[in-house]
């Protein structure tokens, strides 16, 4: 049975150490809705520079996306959780792209450079087009 859109863009924070955020639908329940057109995107804090200078690489970022790439669910275990998923909470809302978060330029570095990179993955298996996969390798270096 499908989830009442509307009822699912409410966050949730858990503020420990580390913080735990989630909007949208748990991993299970858009597998049950989506099957394998889920795409399931992670980054982890380990990769982010950010959270490498405070210390604090634990932790990963986890998009959910449907077969037509938009963003379905989201989980951010790590630093800043409860600030970062705020703008996820908004994406899902507006029934928004995961590619919407390649055209925003966070600040360097940030934290939410993670949900960036996350949202990067889901093109991984692009198009064998080579513009394209030279275009995706400079959002890679440079992201």
């Amino acid at each position: 049975m499908p989830i009442n859109h509307n009822s699912i863009t409410m966050p949730a924070v858990t503020y420990t150490e580390p913080e735990i955020g989630q909007v949208g639908l748990s991993e299970q329940q858009a597998r049950e809705q989506f099957g394998e057109k889920l795409k399931v995107l992670t980054a982890e804090f380990s990769g982010n520079d950010r959270a490498l200078a405070e210390g604090k690489g634990e932790g990963q970022v986890k998009l959910l996306a449907n077969g037509k790439g938009q963003l379905v669910g989201a989980s951010i275990v790590g630093p800043g959780a409860g600030e970062q998923i705020g703008l996820l909470a908004l994406m899902i809302s507006q029934k928004l792209k995961v590619g919407a978060l390649l055209g925003v330029v966070f600040p360097y570095p940030t934290l939410n450079e993670a949900i960036r990179r996350a949202a990067l993955t889901y093109y991984a298996d692009a198009p064998k087009n080579p513009w394209v996969r030279r275009i995706l390798a400079l959002l890679r270096k440079f992201g």
